[in-house]
């Protein structure tokens, strides 16, 4: 199986619309693989960040009954204290409302930023739920969540600050790194837990054979939210899909908006220059 980026992963491949279902509904492990494999592509990418935004707004699956979106589902998270990936998800939060300050209101990227902070401003809860989550945490996540805070009080070119660590730290940090290494060789782990990310867009296409699944597509019944051009080709992708497939928080009878956006104009229809275009290769 081709790797995107270059690596090998003990995740399956994800598509970005599974990567931002799991970050929605899956559990944190997956979501902090998740959040670091979309991490990958979001800086600067309009059209991965469209995407985020409407999985936001519910334009694909709708908010569950508690009212959750995906920005407060990840606040959330983090709002529960410390664990190992905090900073990656932190990191995810940052990268969406990252303003570029070498261009201005109109650049394209900047314009969908302006579009995420302002979705934010505007939730019941996001900015208090972000700053309870900067609370609990530390380091480079509480960073990440500073520097959102700041944008969304409209300080909106706000870069994350970058703490100068102590010698011992500095010392510590390498050491640890080789430390995890050397026993991921020895009990034979992958050292690498970043899935690889497929342009296939699962929402409308095949992930087996990438055709378009317009017509009569066969949808997961489990998260409601992958679809295949048959049963065959579902059951195939099983092995596959199944890391990344979750019922949704409002249960299997929670329903996916159709879509009326055809392929060639949709969000991630256009990832060929982002991400080697390549079928998923079915387990």
């Amino acid at each position: 199986m081709g790797s995107v980026f270059g690596r090998s992963s003990c995740y399956q491949d994800i598509s970005v619309p599974e990567g931002l279902h799991t970050l929605a509904h899956g559990p944190r492990p997956l979501k902090v693989a998740a959040a670091g494999a979309l991490n990958e592509l979001v800086n600067g990418e309009v059209q991965i960040l469209e995407e985020v935004l409407d999985e936001a707004q519910g334009v694909h699956m709708p908010i569950p009954p508690d009212g959750r979106n995906l920005f407060k589902v990840l606040a959330d998270e983090l709002s529960l204290g410390p664990f190992d990936g905090a900073d990656v998800i932190a990191t995810f939060l940052e990268r969406c409302t990252a303003y570029d300050t070498e261009w201005d209101d109109e650049d394209e990227w900047n314009e969908q930023v302006l579009k995420v902070q302002e979705f934010l401003r505007e939730s019941p809860g996001a900015v208090s739920g972000l700053a309870k989550a900067k609370a609990k945490q530390s380091g480079s996540a509480a960073a990440s969540l500073a520097a959102v805070l700041l944008r969304l009080s409209h300080d909106k070119k706000t870069q994350v600050e970058v703490a100068v660590l102590p010698w011992w730290r500095r010392l510590y940090l390498p050491l640890l790194g080789y430390f995890k290494r050397l026993t991921s060789a020895t009990l034979g782990w992958p050292q690498n837990r970043i899935p690889d990310v497929s342009s296939v867009n699962t929402r409308v296409q095949c992930a087996v054979c990438q055709n378009y699944t317009s017509q009569a597509p066969v949808v997961c019944s489990q998260c409601n939210d992958a679809n295949y051009c048959c049963q065959e080709h579902l059951d195939a992708d099983r092995g596959r899909h199944g890391t990344w497939c979750f019922e949704p928080r409002g249960g299997k009878d929670t329903k996916r908006a159709t879509s009326t956006i055809a392929p060639a104009v949709s969000n991630l229809g256009r990832l060929d220059g982002i991400i080697t275009s390549r079928p998923i290769a079915a387990s």
